[in-house]
């Protein structure tokens, strides 16, 4: 079953982003619309489930590595809105 792309509304800085549930937890995360060769590290698999990786070179080396079935680079809408900080939780 492939997971499904949502596009929404950032709710502070009111861009458009996609929303994606990770394939680590199913939590819901905002990315932004476009994908990001330079500063990019989350790839969509091939069921549309987001895999962050821990560089924006490790990104693109697993897509180039796939062949075309995974999708991306993006990036985390977190890392690009301005308003960000309104939504981090702290620990």
């Amino acid at each position: 079953m492939t997971a499904q792309l949502s596009e929404g509304y950032c709710r502070s800085c009111h861009a458009v982003v996609k929303w994606a549930r990770t394939r680590a937890t199913g939590k819901r995360m905002p990315l932004d619309v476009e994908p990001d060769w330079k500063r990019g590290n989350v790839l969509l698999d091939e069921e549309r489930r987001a895999v962050v990786l821990p560089s924006p070179e490790a990104a693109r080396q697993s897509l180039l590595a796939m062949g075309g079935k995974w999708d991306g680079p993006y990036l985390s809408h977190f890392a690009s809105c301005p308003q960000a900080v309104v939504h981090r939780r702290v620990a």
